[in-house]
């Protein structure tokens, strides 16, 4: 046997089924004792919490609670100095770290270009060789 949605035994105790649905309901309760009892439970649910009176809060009291979620929220001056001492930390790092890299960089392609002047085919072309001659341009690399 299927059993009411939970949705159908919402609308149903709450009186917003038709009544054809509602024939359908009740017939089904008195077959199934799992539907009956969940709706017995949910009507004295209602019932009690119909009943019961509403609660009041007093006049302060939401200005008590946004006072009290500020506290929470608000940061420690402390620790909002120790934050910004840490990113200018960080950003002298960053800083020196990149300047370093880009001259340790700069200090080695300046040595290669250096090094590469030294050799005397740097300052010679190709057309200095005959076509033929690889020997010949091998040996003044060498030299």
């Amino acid at each position: 046997m299927k059993h009411i949605s939970k949705v159908d035994i919402n609308r149903y105790i709450d009186n917003e089924t038709d009544s054809k649905e509602n024939i359908i309901i009740e017939e089904h309760i008195k077959l199934c004792s799992d539907c009956r009892q969940q709706i017995s439970i949910l009507k004295n649910l209602n019932n009690i919490l119909q009943e019961s009176p509403d609660a009041k809060a007093d006049m302060y009291f939401t200005t008590r609670t946004m006072q009290r979620i500020k506290q929470i929220h608000q940061i420690n001056p402390i620790f909002q100095f120790a934050i910004a001492a840490a990113a200018i930390v960080f950003t002298i790092i960053s800083f020196t770290t990149g300047i370093y890299v880009s001259n340790s960089y700069y200090s080695a392609e300046r040595e290669l270009y250096d090094n590469v002047e030294n050799y005397s085919f740097a300052n010679s072309t190709f057309s200095d060789y005959s076509e033929n001659s690889m020997s010949e341009m091998v040996m003044s690399i060498v030299e």
